[in-house]
């Protein structure tokens, strides 16, 4: 899986829980994305983003500091 920070922002695009839906990655689509702020509160996007999410993001902030 992998995640991206918008840049000028706080928020990063991260994998929905799709497995939660029986499907695996190479059933990805564009609204499996979904936005999560930097402390991994769900902000945008139609299924919950995975639990994941905590970890990219603790990375994220590190490589900010």
């Amino acid at each position: 899986m992998s995640s991206a920070r918008i840049p000028g922002t706080d928020q990063v695009l991260i994998l929905a829980h799709i497995h939660a839906d029986g499907r695996s990655l190479k059933n990805v689509e564009v609204d499996d994305i979904v936005t999560v702020d930097i402390e991994g509160n769900w902000l945008e996007g139609q299924v919950e983003p995975v639990d994941e999410r905590f970890l990219h993001l603790e990375i994220i902030a590190r490589a900010r500091r």
